[in-house]
């Protein structure tokens, strides 16, 4: 991956488990995920920014 792309997106409060808030990342262009961050984690972030790693070979 030698090109910088770059994508923008929201992330909201879905659930809580046991140990976890569960949060919906919604990503401009179509991307989907889920976030899990420790129920202890405090306080929550406003703004992530994410780096993609590839998988060691």
């Amino acid at each position: 991956m030698s090109e910088t792309a770059q994508a923008k997106g929201a992330y909201r409060f879905d659930k809580d488990t046991r140990r976890y808030h569960r949060f919906v990342v919604k990503i401009d262009g179509g991307g989907l995920g889920t976030l899990y961050l420790p129920k202890d984690m405090k306080p929550l972030p406003k703004k992530l920014t994410l780096t993609y790693q590839e998988k060691n070979k």
